[in-house]
């Protein structure tokens, strides 16, 4: 049986918000906490603990929105803005410490697709998020 639920995660410059997500986009769980800006490490370390946090739920992906540049091709957070950041190829380190798919996405790009898909913009052609 495929599992159904996702870990979807805003990593901010304060906080860090965490949950697993249904099928219909429902969250089911959710943890925050603030964001551990003392190191690079530091940071990745609590990313992994966050997620590690939904063990047993049924995973089978993770969705991490960071305040950085993106290099989509190769899944690597190039430059962060309020993090400490830089140069990690975050995409595969999730996927190989998880083993479930990985996304990664710039916070601001997440923020506008979750809006067109269940907020604001949802049924729109076109939309804007300002």
């Amino acid at each position: 049986m495929a599992a159904s639920r996702v870990i979807g995660i805003d990593l901010g410059g304060t906080k860090l918000l965490a949950g697993v997500i249904d099928e219909e986009g429902v969250v089911v769980r959710r943890t925050v906490r603030p964001t551990d800006r003392d190191s690079e490490g530091d940071l990745l370390a609590a990313l992994e603990d966050a997620i590690a946090e939904f063990a047993g739920e049924d995973i089978g992906a993770i969705g991490v929105g960071i305040p950085s540049t993106i290099d989509q091709r190769v899944g690597r957070a190039v430059a962060s803005v309020n993090i400490p950041m830089s140069d990690v190829d975050l995409r595969e380190h999730l996927r190989d410490r998880f083993g479930v798919p990985a996304a990664i996405e710039n916070d601001a790009n997440a923020a506008a697709l979750a809006e067109h898909r269940y907020g604001a913009g949802r049924g729109t052609r076109h939309m804007v998020m300002i």
